[in-house]
């Protein structure tokens, strides 16, 4: 089954960055807003399998648990 989020996208990074670091994790990446509602910034969704998703939202965070993993995890749909 697939399972997707939407997150702020860095602008400082090109989607080639992107594509690079979430190919380990086998997801995809496609843009929801060129400018979204986080300052700005582009709104992109990554699609995935539900453990691939919380393995790389570890990464992003920086955590293998606690309050801002846990607020990700809960975006998963």
């Amino acid at each position: 089954m697939r399972f997707r989020i939407e997150l702020d996208f860095n602008h400082e990074m090109t989607f080639g960055e992107l594509a690079d670091l979430i190919e380990p994790y086998d997801l995809q990446a496609s843009i929801v807003e060129l400018v979204g509602p986080g300052g700005g910034n582009p709104l992109i969704e990554l699609v995935g399998t539900y453990d691939n998703l919380v393995r790389y939202l570890q990464e992003y965070t920086g955590e293998s648990s606690g309050d801002d993993l846990d607020f990700y995890v809960q975006q998963i749909k």
